[in-house]
């Protein structure tokens, strides 16, 4: 899944460092959204971002939790 790709029910956003301070709040919102149709929760701890998923992601939107680290980049991420 793209991060990006915008869906036929809404946008899938993408949340980088979703298992920090500040993102579960917005990913809560998003989860909520109308207008959010999935999420992509990434964090360089993926249990953290699973966490957050679980906690978080029990609004309309399809959530996905995956281990990533800008410093490394993103195009793996970004590819699957």
């Amino acid at each position: 899944m793209n991060p990006a790709a915008k869906s036929s029910n809404g946008l899938t956003v993408a949340v980088l460092g979703a298992g920090g301070t500040i993102a579960p709040a917005v990913v809560r919102d998003l989860a909520e959204s109308e207008e959010t149709s999935g999420l992509v929760l990434l964090d360089v701890n993926e249990e953290r971002a699973t966490a957050v998923a679980r906690e978080h992601g029990h609004g309309g939107a399809r959530v996905q939790a995956r281990a990533a680290d800008a410093r490394s980049g993103l195009a793996s991420v970004a590819a699957a």
